[in-house]
Protein backbone atom coordinates (compact mmCIF):
# COMPACT_ATOMS: atom_id res chain seq x y z
CA UNK A 1 0.00 0.00 0.00
CA UNK A 2 1.29 3.46 -0.79
CA UNK A 3 1.96 6.19 1.77
CA UNK A 4 2.63 3.82 4.65
CA UNK A 5 3.04 5.39 8.08
CA UNK A 6 2.84 2.28 10.29
CA UNK A 7 1.81 -1.37 10.30
CA UNK A 8 0.64 -3.59 13.19
CA UNK A 9 0.29 -7.36 13.11
CA UNK A 10 -2.17 -9.15 15.38
CA UNK A 11 -2.47 -12.89 15.75
CA UNK A 12 -5.06 -13.13 12.97
CA UNK A 13 -5.20 -9.72 11.27
CA UNK A 14 -3.07 -6.80 10.14
CA UNK A 15 -3.61 -3.04 10.43
CA UNK A 16 -2.03 -0.48 8.14
CA UNK A 17 -1.85 3.26 8.90
CA UNK A 18 -1.43 5.57 5.92
CA UNK A 19 0.22 9.00 6.15
CA UNK A 20 -3.22 10.61 5.62
CA UNK A 21 -4.40 9.12 8.96
CA UNK A 22 -6.65 6.43 7.48
CA UNK A 23 -6.52 2.88 8.83
CA UNK A 24 -6.84 -0.22 6.66
CA UNK A 25 -7.24 -3.84 7.80
CA UNK A 26 -7.19 -7.35 6.41
CA UNK A 27 -7.07 -10.91 7.71
CA UNK A 28 -9.49 -12.83 9.90
CA UNK A 29 -12.63 -11.05 11.15
CA UNK A 30 -14.26 -13.61 13.46
CA UNK A 31 -14.21 -11.13 16.37
CA UNK A 32 -14.85 -7.93 14.39
CA UNK A 33 -11.16 -7.00 14.48
CA UNK A 34 -11.34 -5.53 10.95
CA UNK A 35 -13.76 -2.84 12.20
CA UNK A 36 -16.24 -3.31 9.36
CA UNK A 37 -19.41 -3.43 11.53
CA UNK A 38 -19.85 -7.18 11.15
CA UNK A 39 -18.31 -10.48 12.10
CA UNK A 40 -17.44 -12.16 8.83
CA UNK A 41 -14.93 -14.30 7.09
CA UNK A 42 -11.38 -13.49 6.15
CA UNK A 43 -10.52 -10.57 3.89
CA UNK A 44 -7.43 -11.02 1.75
CA UNK A 45 -7.50 -7.43 0.54
CA UNK A 46 -7.04 -4.28 2.67
CA UNK A 47 -10.33 -2.63 3.66
CA UNK A 48 -10.50 0.96 4.90
CA UNK A 49 -11.96 1.30 8.39
CA UNK A 50 -14.55 4.06 8.37
CA UNK A 51 -15.81 6.13 11.30
CA UNK A 52 -12.38 7.12 12.61
CA UNK A 53 -10.91 10.61 12.85
CA UNK A 54 -7.34 11.00 11.53
CA UNK A 55 -5.22 8.43 13.39
CA UNK A 56 -1.59 8.75 14.49
CA UNK A 57 -0.89 5.31 16.03
CA UNK A 58 -2.26 1.76 15.76
CA UNK A 59 -1.91 -1.55 17.58
CA UNK A 60 -3.22 -5.03 16.87
CA UNK A 61 -3.79 -7.69 19.54
CA UNK A 62 -4.88 -11.30 19.29
CA UNK A 63 -8.31 -10.41 17.88
CA UNK A 64 -8.68 -6.74 18.83
CA UNK A 65 -7.51 -3.42 17.43
CA UNK A 66 -6.56 -0.04 18.89
CA UNK A 67 -6.08 3.36 17.32
CA UNK A 68 -4.95 6.66 18.77
CA UNK A 69 -6.22 9.87 17.20
CA UNK A 70 -4.40 13.19 16.92
CA UNK A 71 -6.00 14.49 20.12
CA UNK A 72 -4.76 11.53 22.16
CA UNK A 73 -8.12 9.72 22.33
CA UNK A 74 -8.35 5.93 22.20
CA UNK A 75 -10.49 4.07 19.62
CA UNK A 76 -11.08 0.32 19.95
CA UNK A 77 -12.83 -2.58 18.21
CA UNK A 78 -12.78 -6.38 18.08
CA UNK A 79 -12.69 -9.01 20.84
CA UNK A 80 -13.47 -7.78 24.37
CA UNK A 81 -13.89 -11.13 26.13
CA UNK A 82 -11.19 -10.22 28.66
CA UNK A 83 -11.88 -6.48 28.88
CA UNK A 84 -8.92 -5.75 26.62
CA UNK A 85 -10.73 -2.86 24.92
CA UNK A 86 -10.70 -0.85 28.17
CA UNK A 87 -14.42 -0.10 28.00
CA UNK A 88 -15.12 -0.92 31.66
CA UNK A 89 -16.74 -4.27 30.90
CA UNK A 90 -16.02 -7.54 29.18
CA UNK A 91 -18.25 -9.76 27.15
CA UNK A 92 -18.57 -12.41 24.49
CA UNK A 93 -20.13 -10.01 21.97
CA UNK A 94 -17.40 -8.39 19.88
CA UNK A 95 -17.28 -4.66 19.17
CA UNK A 96 -17.43 -4.71 15.36
CA UNK A 97 -16.98 -0.97 14.63
CA UNK A 98 -14.54 1.54 16.14
CA UNK A 99 -15.74 3.25 19.33
CA UNK A 100 -14.06 5.99 21.34
CA UNK A 101 -13.25 5.01 24.93
CA UNK A 102 -13.80 7.45 27.79
CA UNK A 103 -10.93 6.67 30.15
CA UNK A 104 -11.02 7.60 33.86
CA UNK A 105 -9.47 11.03 34.38
CA UNK A 106 -9.61 11.73 30.62
CA UNK A 107 -5.85 11.26 30.03
CA UNK A 108 -4.19 12.35 26.81
CA UNK A 109 -2.53 9.25 25.38
CA UNK A 110 0.74 9.28 23.45
CA UNK A 111 1.10 5.65 22.34
CA UNK A 112 -0.73 2.32 22.33
CA UNK A 113 0.28 -1.34 22.21
CA UNK A 114 -1.56 -4.65 22.29
CA UNK A 115 -0.85 -8.17 23.50
CA UNK A 116 -2.85 -11.29 22.79
CA UNK A 117 -5.55 -10.58 25.42
CA UNK A 118 -4.56 -7.19 26.84
CA UNK A 119 -3.82 -3.65 25.72
CA UNK A 120 -1.50 -0.93 26.91
CA UNK A 121 -1.33 2.84 26.55
CA UNK A 122 0.94 5.55 27.89
CA UNK A 123 -0.34 9.02 28.72
CA UNK A 124 1.46 12.36 28.69
CA UNK A 125 2.30 11.99 32.40
CA UNK A 126 3.99 8.63 31.75
CA UNK A 127 1.25 6.58 33.40
CA UNK A 128 0.75 3.07 32.05
CA UNK A 129 -2.86 2.05 31.41
CA UNK A 130 -3.37 -1.71 31.03
CA UNK A 131 -6.82 -3.27 30.57
CA UNK A 132 -7.43 -6.94 29.82
CA UNK A 133 -6.03 -10.28 30.85
CA UNK A 134 -2.57 -9.29 31.91
CA UNK A 135 -1.82 -11.75 34.70
CA UNK A 136 1.85 -12.63 34.54
CA UNK A 137 2.34 -10.46 31.46
CA UNK A 138 2.43 -6.93 32.85
CA UNK A 139 4.23 -5.97 36.03
CA UNK A 140 1.63 -3.38 37.11
CA UNK A 141 -1.39 -5.62 37.50
CA UNK A 142 -1.74 -8.50 39.95
CA UNK A 143 -5.12 -9.38 38.39
CA UNK A 144 -7.23 -8.93 35.27
CA UNK A 145 -8.74 -5.47 34.76
CA UNK A 146 -11.49 -4.16 32.51
CA UNK A 147 -10.52 -0.50 32.86
CA UNK A 148 -7.03 0.95 33.03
Amino acid sequence: MPNREDVAAGAYHTLFLRKDGTVWAWGQNTKGQLGKGTVSTTSTIPLQITGLPPIKAIAAGGSHSLALDGDGHLWVWGDNANGQLGMGSMGATPVTSPVSVDLPGNPTLVTVAAGFMHSMALDTAGAELVPGRAVGRVRLLPHDAVTP
